[in-house]
């Protein structure tokens, strides 16, 4: 009999133990979905997104002096879906990750993938993929038939600072001399004004440039680096992390992101993925 009351004592401080431990889980579930970044944007009805000069993903027109590009159209799109105002705040390749961290932001436009950002911040699923290669001047058209050849004393190759292309190409490269430009027009005049030998980006800023002028040549051969590319969040900001990527997994099957990639010139040159 005493037995039997113990056990039934037993069994009633276990089930309030379950039932506390519940109520706690659930209220720590609540707590983080009021303070998740999501449900400020929702409050707030803006969206704020970091974004860098990026050909053709995002710049402003020279002639409307208006945001465009790939990405801008899916950071837009992304705002229109979750019923809020896009708010886009410049900054630098190379101070956007910590723009970030110090909340300038709510998210930053698409990114490369990389080991050092990763350590840093949340990546949604990558959703497109772009290749890298390299752009020499004209008169070297032919010179080359790899990337790999330019990768000698004297060489000098310039690219985005901060920019994926400069973490490859500070691993990659061994004996060229690596220069780090503000942005890719920058870079363009160093190789047109013989500052620098070669510019190093994705080829749809490739294609973008070739569209407006014919002084420069793409190397052939192989690409150089294949990347893969998504929105950034500040990290742990799992919430909204997995938002973005049911909205992205609709672009993608619906064909939005391929329409995006024909405007902007870019089909093709990315890979639509399906997050």
């Amino acid at each position: 009999m005493i037995a039997k009351r113990f056990l039934m004592t037993m069994a009633a401080i276990i089930s309030v133990i379950v039932i506390l431990a519940s109520n706690a889980t659930i209220k720590t579930a609540d707590a983080q979905q009021k303070n998740s970044v999501l449900s400020e944007i929702k409050k707030s009805g803006k969206l704020k997104i970091g974004w860098a000069v990026w050909f053709p993903y995002a710049y402003r027109d020279s002639k409307t002096k208006e945001l465009s590009g790939f990405s801008i159209d899916v950071g837009n799109a992304l705002g229109k879906a979750l019923g809020v105002e896009v708010e886009w705040v410049e900054d630098s390749w190379a101070t956007l990750i910590a723009g970030l961290q110090a909340g300038k932001f709510d998210l930053n436009n698409p990114m490369g993938i990389t080991l050092p950002r990763a350590v840093a911040v949340t990546y949604t699923p990558p959703f497109i993929q772009y290749n890298e290669g390299m752009m020499v001047p004209k008169k070297d058209a032919g010179k080359y038939k790899h990337w790999r050849e330019l990768d000698v004393k004297g060489m000098r190759i310039t690219t985005t600072l901060g920019a994926t292309t400069d973490g490859f190409l500070t691993k990659a490269l061994v004996n060229a001399e690596l220069i780090r430009a503000k942005d890719g027009a920058t870079s363009i005049a160093q190789v047109l004004s013989g500052r620098a030998d070669a510019w190093a980006n994705g080829y749809g800023a490739f294609a973008k440039f070739s569209k407006e002028r014919d002084d420069m040549v793409v190397v052939p051969g192989p690409t150089m680096a294949a990347v893969p590319v998504a929105f950034v969040l500040s990290q742990g900001e799992y919430h909204f992390r997995d938002w973005i990527t049911y909205f992205l997994r609709v672009e993608a099957q619906t064909g939005a992101l391929d329409q995006l990639a024909k405007k902007h010139g870019l089909e093709g040159l990315v890979t639509i993925l399906t997050p």
